[in-house]
């Protein structure tokens, strides 16, 4: 149990100050608007959360010091102190009914958003069920992360490899055996098949016409002996030679 803020220095309306009235079991706090009472439970929240921010965003203005709190404890020998942005200790189990936790929890303005309403959820069901839920929150994530990796999959095996079947049936198919020899034939098949397009694909020869032969010509030199020949040698040589002089 809190019995008493024994020091307030530097956050809020609270310049350096000591309040010494004890806190009893039920204890009434009242002041006009600006006085000071939430930042009263603002100190409570920090010290409950262990969150140093309801504290330091009400830091005093124009002062160079960091807040200083200390709050007596019943169930501790050394009181709770907040220096330095942070506390000595904390104390969860303080519960803080104030206008932050109606936005938080409630509604904000007119307007009650999802996150009040799971806040709210969470407030009601309790710690214990809070950690159950985040089991089932767990659960949930972990269950949507194994059917994407299932969409993932399943979009390996096109419909028409699958032969119009489902992933699932197709999955059930009996394996075959030495089915790997039955796709390299397959492949080998599939190969030749396509070494016959070019040759399918490939144009006629075109035709081409002999040149004009004189018959008579050709007659006339298979019909010369080996002397005719060396006759007619001579005398084109003795020809050329003639011309060569002249």
């Amino acid at each position: 149990m809190i019995n008493r803020f024994t020091l307030l220095r530097n956050i809020g309306q609270y310049h350096s100050v000591a309040i010494p009235h004890q806190l009893q079991k039920i204890s009434v706090i009242y002041g006009e608007n600006g006085r000071g009472k939430s930042t009263l439970a603002a100190i409570l929240r920090s010290y409950a959360t262990g969150d140093p921010l309801p504290i330091t965003e009400r830091k005093r203005l124009g002062v160079p010091d960091t807040p200083h709190i200390v709050l007596d404890c019943s169930t501790a020998q050394q009181p709770a102190m907040f220096q330095n942005n942070a506390w000595s200790r904390t104390r969860p189990n303080i519960a803080i009914f104030d206008d932050v936790f109606v936005n938080e929890n409630i509604y904000s303005g007119l307007s009650v958003e999802p996150e009040h309403r799971q806040n709210l959820h969470e407030l009601i069901i309790g710690a214990q069920g809070v950690a159950l839920n985040g089991q089932v929150q767990h659960s949930i994530a972990l269950i949507e992360e194994h059917n994407a990796a299932l969409r993932r999959k399943a979009g390996l095996l096109p419909t028409e490899r699958r032969g119009g079947l489902s992933v699932d049936d197709f999955c059930l198919l009996p394996p075959q055996d030495g089915i790997d020899d039955a796709i390299e034939r397959v492949q080998r098949e599939l190969a030749a098949v396509r070494e016959q397009d070019p040759v399918r694909n490939t144009g006629v020869f075109e035709s081409f016409g002999l040149p004009a032969l004189n018959m008579e010509e050709i007659q006339r030199v298979l019909q010369q002996d080996l002397e005719d020949l060396d006759v007619e040698a001579a005398a084109r040589i003795k020809a050329r030679s003639h011309g060569v002089r002249n």
